[in-house]
Parts: C-alpha cells; sequence; structure tokens
C-alpha cells in the first residue's frame, strides 16, 4: 500500500509534497494526499486546469479556488469525500461510528437537537447524524468553529445560518458511517441551486485518472 501512496505523491507538485511530508501523523498525510488527489481528479472531470488551481485560504482557514469551483473534502475512518460546486458554496462531513461518551458534547447543540438524541432509539447513531450536519453546515458557510454551534437547529432540511441559507442533504456511502453535505443556497438574497452528483471511486482507479 505505501507504493502506492508514493506513486500518488509523484503526482503533485513540490508545495503539496512538502505539506504531506510534514505531517506527524501518517495516516493524516495519506488522507491529506488521497484528499488532493481526489480535487484534482473532480477539476479534470469539470475540464479545469488543475496546474491553475492555486488553493488559497480564507480568514476562518476555509481553503478555496481563486478561480472556483468552490470545494471542501472530509475523511474519516478509509473513506474520504471531495465535494465541489460550480454554483454555491459547499461544506462536507463524513464520520465514522464509534461507541464514546458523546455526553461531553451536549454544550454544541439546540435542546430540541438533543432531546432528538435523547429520545432517538439508538441515541448513538443519531448523535452522529446531527453532529455531521452540523460540521457540513459551518464548513459551508466558511466560518467555521468561530459560528457558535449551539445557535443553530440542524434537524430541518434547510437551516438559516446568519444571512445565508443551507439546504443539507444526507449522503448515502456506508452503514458505518453518516456523511451530509450543506450547500449555500441563498446568500444575501442571491438564490443558487446545486444538484448532487455522486461518483465511488477507488484508489486504484484514483491513481489511473489522475
Amino acid at each position: 500500500m505505501r507504493s502506492f501512496y508514493d506513486q500518488c505523491k509523484a503526482k503533485l507538485p513540490v508545495d503539496i509534497k512538502q505539506r504531506y511530508d510534514s505531517f506527524i501523523n501518517r495516516n493524516s498525510a495519506d488522507a491529506f494526499l488521497v484528499g488532493r488527489l481526489l480535487l484534482n481528479m473532480g477539476l479534470l472531470m469539470n475540464n479545469s486546469d488543475i496546474f491553475q488551481a492555486i488553493i488559497h485560504y480564507g480568514g476562518s482557514g476555509k481553503p478555496y479556488l481563486e478561480h472556483g469551483p468552490f470545494f471542501n473534502i472530509s475523511h474519516s475512518g478509509d473513506m474520504i469525500l471531495c465535494g465541489m460546486s460550480n454554483t454555491c458554496e459547499i461544506g462536507i462531513d463524513i464520520e465514522r461510528k464509534e461507541q464514546f461518551d458523546f455526553n461531553d458534547f451536549r454544550s454544541c447543540f439546540t435542546a430540541k437537537e438533543w432531546e432528538c438524541i435523547e429520545n432517538s432509539t439508538s441515541p448513538m447513531d443519531k448523535f452522529f447524524w446531527i453532529w455531521t450536519r452540523k460540521e457540513a453546515v459551518i464548513k459551508a458557510d466558511g466560518r467555521g468553529l468561530n459560528l457558535k454551534l449551539s445557535k443553530y437547529n440542524v434537524i430541518d432540511h434547510r437551516v438559516f445560518v446568519g444571512t445565508c441559507l443551507c439546504e443539507i442533504n444526507e449522503l448515502s456511502i456506508d452503514n458505518r458511517y453518516y456523511a451530509h453535505v450543506a450547500s449555500v443556497v441563498n446568500r444575501l438574497g442571491k438564490k443558487n441551486s446545486c444538484k448532487i452528483n455522486m461518483v465511488p471511486v477507488s484508489l486504484e482507479n484514483l491513481l489511473k485518472m489522475v
């Protein structure tokens, strides 16, 4: 498997290779590497020039491409997602379901959300269902953890975050995971639409495509 990542690394520019080498955790480094290759694949499918696709970072650290398209990357366990849109800002999040004491995160939820978790027949599943929705929304908005998570109820299909309206859609990836994508469909009166298409890609096919 390491030879696979070495081949992937060879396909990326020097600055990305240097960032890859700077990771202390090798799993995080590999996820970063595959995420960048997924982005390159998406750009190629979008007929964009990957050599002109320089990633910048906003004031809250959200990455963006100066000339588009909008994109967002998330990884958990052995899954890596890259979302891309020509029409609206997006946020994407995936989490592998694991048993842990989620009560430590109670302050991140609204009263309605926490009630939904407590009254669920599977509180752990409901926790991850709501959590990935929250993560997707704050990533789409762009202010990240500068937003107070407990202020926004994400149970409904659409949620207002300040001046932007986000639409949340669940992604059916694998029954071991929960994943959601949030699209900014209205910001300051400007309406957008976002159609969702999913393209599963194996590591071997990813290497061939980019």
